[in-house]
C-alpha cells in the first residue's frame, strides 16, 4: 500500500509540475493574447477558459494521473495490454501500475521530491493568504465606518466625496457606496449600481475571487495577472447581466455604466472587493447589447483538451514519469 501511495504521489506532483510549466509558457500572458482575450465571447466561456488555465496544475494532474494509471493497469482486464511486460528487460524500472505495484523505495528521495515541491507552493500560498486576510480586515473596518442606507438596509454608505461603489468581504460581503456617488448620479443609475453589487453578493463572486487569487499565487505575476483580469471581467459581465434582469434591461445598465465611467471611479484597492467600475467597459456594454450567440460548438475545445491530456498521460508522459520514479527510488 505504501508503494502505491508513494508512486501516485510522485506521479501527481510530476504531472502537476508539467501542467504548471505549460501554463507559465503557453497561457495568455503577452499583450497581444491578452487583448485577444478581451473579445466579446460569452461570459461562461471566458470564465471557463481562464479558470481552466489557472487551475490546470490541479485538474490537469488528476486527469493525467488517472489516464496513466488506467493505461498502465490495463493488464488487470486484458493480459495482452499488460504495460509491465515492457519492463521485463529492466527489472529495476519502477512503474505506475495497480496490477504490479513496485515495492516501496528504501530511500527518502521520492518523498523529498514531493514534499519539496508542495512546501514551496504552500509557502507562496500562505504568504498571499496572509495578505488577503489583512486585506479582508481592512474591508471589514471600512464597512464598519459606514451607515445603513435608508431605503436599502443591505447597502452601507460612507461619508466620502469621491464616488465609490464596492462589494467588500470574503465571508459576509457588504455593499459599500459613497455619498459622493449618490450625489453624482441619477436615481436610475444608482439603482443599477446597487443591483450590480447585489449580484456580486448573490453570485458569491468575492469568495470565488479569493480561491482564484490563492491559486494564482503559485504563478509568476506576469502569468497570473492576465488570468485574474479575465476572471474579474467575466464576473463583472455576470453581474451586469443579473442587474439587467431587475433594473430596466440591458440598455438601462449600459447607460448606467457609461454614466459611472464618466466619474472615473478608481478601481478597488482591496483584493476582497468587486466594483461596478472594474473590467473593460466596452466589452461589458457590447456583451449586454449584443450578447454572443449561444452555440454548442465551443464544447469541442474542452473535450479536445481533455482527450489530448488522456492520450498524453497514457502515452509519451507515462514513461517519463516512470523514469523519474525509478531515478528517485534508486
Amino acid at each position: 500500500m505504501s508503494a502505491i501511495v508513494e508512486s501516485l504521489s510522485v506521479a501527481v506532483v510530476a504531472f502537476g509540475l508539467i501542467c504548471w510549466l505549460t501554463v507559465v509558457f503557453l497561457s495568455p500572458s503577452t499583450p497581444s493574447r491578452q487583448q485577444a482575450n478581451r473579445l466579446p465571447i460569452a461570459t461562461f466561456r471566458r470564465r471557463l477558459v481562464a479558470r481552466a488555465w489557472l487551475w490546470a496544475p490541479i485538474w490537469g494532474a488528476l486527469v493525467l494521473t488517472f489516464s496513466a494509471l488506467a493505461s498502465s493497469s490495463a493488464g488487470l482486464v486484458l493480459a495482452s495490454a499488460d504495460h509491465c511486460l515492457s519492463h521485463v528487460t529492466n527489472a529495476h524500472t519502477h512503474h505506475l501500475c495497480l496490477a504490479h505495484p513496485y515495492h516501496a523505495s528504501t530511500t527518502v528521495w521520492p518523498w523529498v521530491f514531493v514534499l519539496s515541491i508542495l512546501s514551496i507552493l504552500a509557502i507562496r500560498v500562505a504568504i498571499v493568504g496572509w495578505r488577503l486576510r489583512v486585506d479582508g480586515r481592512v474591508g471589514t473596518s471600512l464597512a464598519g465606518l459606514s451607515t445603513t442606507m435608508a431605503d436599502a438596509p443591505d447597502v452601507r454608505v460612507i461619508d466620502q466625496v469621491e464616488p465609490l461603489a464596492l462589494t467588500i468581504g470574503w465571508r459576509r460581503p457588504a455593499i459599500v457606496i459613497s455619498q459622493g456617488l449618490i450625489d453624482s448620479v441619477r436615481p436610475e443609475t444608482l439603482g443599477v449600481v446597487i443591483a450590480h453589487e447585489r449580484a456580486h453578493v448573490a453570485l458569491r463572486h468575492n469568495r470565488a475571487g479569493l480561491w482564484d487569487r490563492l491559486m494564482a499565487s503559485v504563478y509568476p505575476r506576469v502569468v497570473a495577472e492576465p488570468l485574474l483580469a479575465s476572471l474579474v471581467l467575466a464576473r463583472e459581465q455576470a453581474a451586469d447581466a443579473a442587474a439587467a434582469k431587475v433594473a430596466g434591461g440591458p440598455l438601462a445598465v449600459s447607460q448606467a455604466l457609461t454614466e459611472v465611467a464618466r466619474l472615473r471611479m478608481p478601481g478597488p484597492q482591496l483584493a476582497s472587493a468587486h466594483g461596478v467600475g472594474c473590467g473593460a467597459l466596452e466589452v461589458r456594454i457590447h456583451s449586454l447589447l449584443k450578447p454572443p450567440a449561444s452555440t454548442s460548438r465551443w464544447l469541442i475545445l474542452p473535450v479536445t483538451v481533455v482527450a489530448g491530456l488522456v492520450l498524453l498521460g497514457a502515452g509519451p508522459l507515462l514513461p517519463l514519469v516512470e523514469d523519474l520514479l525509478t531515478y528517485l527510488a534508486h
